[in-house]
């Protein structure tokens, strides 16, 4: 491993330290490449401001644009090449003052990519950036080479994008719960994939989904017995759960309300779940629901009464409700 390799290593172990950034940019300027460390530096500077808009951020921005514009050869273009061998990418087309926003304090972090390419170039990429989001399509199929990849180390968001071609599967789903990679990951979403029942069942004996605050769930063809599955999972308490577009059902809705799992959730949404207004009293009823301020209903059988019965529930003035009478 090369010295800037290991820098990018300990800058992918804390995503949202500036020091191992700031460590980074002192060690390039020893190795006369200065310009590159003031563009990491500006960029923290400015991720620290309190108004991106104000004079001052505005000042810090038009610099380390110019930085990237003037080194946009050296910064990115090594990159777009790679992810170019694959399918087009825009940062071929050369700079663009827009292309400032993918950088994160410095780096680019985000990359969405089809997972044959990231399976076959990952080790290329890290050596390039300190990759820690990744979106993937076309995983369908693969999900065993996925948790067989030493790339996925490290990476605290992973989404899975490809709504139409090949998306992830119940199978696909069940070798990821057994990766031992992910230990890191803090945000996974799937949104319209087809994880299925069986998926989320061996989701939620996964070694790592306690550490996720965000779980993305919607339209994966889950009934009862997923939400079931979740509500029984060791330590997992999530800040933000998507389970829209899910037959759950009240049974379902119930199991999630009477287990610990929402102690610390701020955004629920259930929309468009089969809810009654039986689902509407167990909430209402709900005195753990502490840390929730959006609720989303919409599209369910709730009634007028069962819209009622969440006006009267406790935690109401501090949570904003979705809801639409159907």
């Amino acid at each position: 491993m090369t010295p800037r390799e290991a820098f990018y290593e300990a800058i992918r172990d804390e995503p949202t330290d500036d020091t191992p950034r700031l460590v980074f940019a002192d060690w390039l300027d020893d190795q006369g490449e200065e310009d590159r460390a003031e563009f990491i530096r500006l960029q923290c500077q400015r991720a620290r401001m309190s108004d991106p808009l104000c004079a001052e951020a505005m000042a810090v921005r038009a610099k380390a644009e110019q930085l990237l514009q003037r080194h946009w050869q050296e910064w990115v273009v090594p990159l777009a090449r790679l992810l170019g061998r694959y399918s087009p990418v825009w940062w071929q087309a050369g700079f663009h003052p827009y292309a400032l926003e993918d950088f994160d304090r410095g780096f680019i972090t985000y990359l969405s990519i089809q997972t044959p390419c990231w399976l076959d170039c990952w080790q290329e990429i890290q050596r390039l950036t300190p990759l820690s989001e990744l979106q993937l399509s076309r995983a369908g199929g693969l999900g065993q080479q996925l948790a067989d990849c030493p790339g996925l180390a490290g990476l605290t968001s992973l989404q899975f994008g490809d709504y139409w071609v090949a998306p992830l599967g119940a199978a696909d789903l069940t070798h990821l719960a057994g990766c031992k990679y992910l230990n890191r990951l803090r945000a996974l979403h799937l949104y319209r994939n087809n994880a299925g029942d069986e998926g989320v069942e061996a989701l939620a004996r996964s070694a790592w989904l306690a550490g996720l605050t965000s779980l993305h769930l919607g339209e994966n063809g889950l009934s009862a017995r997923a939400a079931q599955a979740l509500a029984t999972a060791q330590g997992f308490r999530p800040v933000r759960l998507w389970l829209g577009n899910n037959f759950l059902g009240d049974e379902g809705a119930e199991a999630l309300i009477a287990s610990a799992l929402l102690e610390r959730t701020e955004r629920l949404m259930l929309g468009y779940c089969g809810l009654s207004i039986r689902t509407a009293r167990a909430l209402a009823d709900a005195r753990h629901l502490h840390a929730l301020r959006v609720l989303d209903l919409f599209g369910n059988r709730l009634t007028a009464a069962g819209v009622r019965l969440l006006d009267q529930a406790p935690w109401r003035n501090r949570v904003r409700i979705l809801t639409r009478l159907e």
